[in-house]
């Protein structure tokens, strides 16, 4: 597997959901689990994050078709592929500002990466890039090393930065 690329659009916040967009190349004719962490770095108590989660699909990257996807548990999903290339697209709801949750509103997008990043279960310390898609105006305040370029994007080492 290769480096992770999440796409985050923010600009339709007013709804209280980020619509988000995970792409990777796999090994063809696999399957790949994703999880989503059920806590967050400085929070003791084991959270529910998924529960937000909503429209879970999973499609082949260049031709769009549709690929098997089945929750394993309830913050898991597993992708069987024919494909060397997959695509995600699944949107969190968030409207709770709290230091462990996410909240979305037209006027900021707050949340934490244990609320968001879906992350393939066997490979922690892979690279993953984060782009946002922001409303005009909007500022974004982060840890992450900014991508040169155009846009919002984000480098993080693996899923222990991009969490914490």
């Amino acid at each position: 597997m290769s480096e992770l690329h999440f796409e985050i659009d923010l600009t339709a916040s007013d709804s209280h959901r980020a619509h988000c967009c995970l792409r990777l190349d796999v090994v063809p004719n696999s399957s790949v689990e994703f999880f989503l962490p059920a806590w967050t770095p400085g929070s003791y108590l084991i959270r529910d994050y998924a529960r937000h989660v909503e429209g879970w699909t999973a499609r082949d990257a260049s031709t769009g078709a549709e690929q098997t996807s089945v929750k394993t548990a309830k913050n898991r999903f597993s992708v069987a592929t024919d494909s060397a290339s997959i695509e995600i697209e699944y949107e969190v709801y968030g409207h709770d500002l709290t230091v462990r949750t996410a909240d979305f509103t037209q006027d900021h997008a707050f949340f934490n990466g244990a609320c968001l990043f879906f992350w393939p279960i066997d490979a922690p310390d892979m690279a993953a890039t984060v782009e946002l898609m922001l409303p005009a105006g909007w500022q974004v305040a982060t840890q992450l090393e900014r991508v040169d370029g155009p846009g919002h994007r984000f480098r993080a080492d693996s899923l222990d930065h991009l969490m914490d």
